[in-house]
């Protein structure tokens, strides 16, 4: 609610799309399949960042569907995509670099493909969100003993993408700690600290579950956009630990009143430090 803007209707489709497609988990109705993708499709119409979701919908319909059924879906989601093409292409309506700001103030620069940004920035905003699940000590424990079994390949993987960002505080956003890293210490070095663990937080959430991977892909590179905002995952990335997420042990944070009231408090000293960032600094 802090982010009042239309983005919030386009959640709530969201929402509904991923509650049918939990629903047709438990019970294979074809009927919670079309309600699954058509608002996912009217999620994307407000908001364009979700249509890549349909990629993971796709991923885990296609073997319980027949192929008929896959073929129906298909040309329902064409047929649906027309009047999106139409108002980008045709009437030439390109909303999504309507003032995204460039490197110099005052100039726009459009699109990014930088998929570095992408993936310090985006890796760190997860890890915000998903900070209260640390309470978790097994999880904790788990994550730090795939950090040391695999710290080579992910250090590796990290420097690499480090070599190639080049995100600028011109652009505005960056998240909370590109933000905080810049105006207290005038630097990106606590940034890449904790960019290193967001990045290796989400490994060890993805390396045994494909679905897991798919999601944070998906998530990364939804943002096609020069700026990254951490209104864009809020509360996105909650709501897709707990109901999307595999071997998170998320229903022990919901069943223990220490860790739930921790979340409440947890989001409750955002919402004042946004107050605070927004009317007095």
């Amino acid at each position: 609610s802090i982010w009042p803007s239309t983005r919030i209707i386009g959640l709530i489709f969201f929402f509904i799309s991923i509650f049918y497609y939990l629903k047709f988990q438990k019970k294979e109705k074809k009927t919670y399949v079309w309600i699954s993708i058509l608002s996912l499709i009217f999620a994307s119409y407000i908001s364009p960042n979700f249509s890549l979701f349909i990629i993971f919908l796709f991923y885990n319909f296609f073997y319980k569907l027949k192929l008929s059924e896959i073929f129906k879906i298909i040309c329902v989601c064409m047929i649906l995509s027309f009047p999106a093409i139409f108002y980008i292409f045709i009437l030439e309506i390109n909303f999504l670099i309507a003032g995204t700001p460039g490197e110099i103030i005052g100039k726009s620069i459009g699109l990014s493909f930088n998929i570095s940004n992408k993936i310090l920035i985006i890796s760190s905003i997860i890890l915000f969100h998903l900070s209260p699940t640390l309470l978790d000590k097994e999880l904790i424990r788990f994550f730090f003993s795939f950090l040391k079994k695999n710290f080579f390949i992910i250090i590796i993987l990290f420097v690499v993408t480090v070599l190639f960002f080049d995100y600028k505080i011109n652009y505005t956003g960056g998240g909370f700690f590109f933000q905080f890293s810049l105006y207290f210490f005038d630097s990106l070095l606590l940034f890449y600290l904790i960019a290193f663990f967001s990045f290796g937080y989400i490994c060890f959430l993805s390396h045994n579950s494909f679905n897991n991977f798919l999601l944070f892909l998906i998530i990364i590179m939804s943002n096609i956009q020069n700026t990254i905002y951490h209104k864009y995952y809020d509360p996105l990335i909650l709501f897709i630990f707990f109901t999307l997420l595999e071997n998170t042990n998320c229903k022990k944070l919901l069943t223990n009143k220490f860790k739930l009231l921790y979340f409440y408090v947890f989001y409750i000293a955002y919402i004042a430090m946004r107050f605070l960032k927004n009317n007095y600094i």
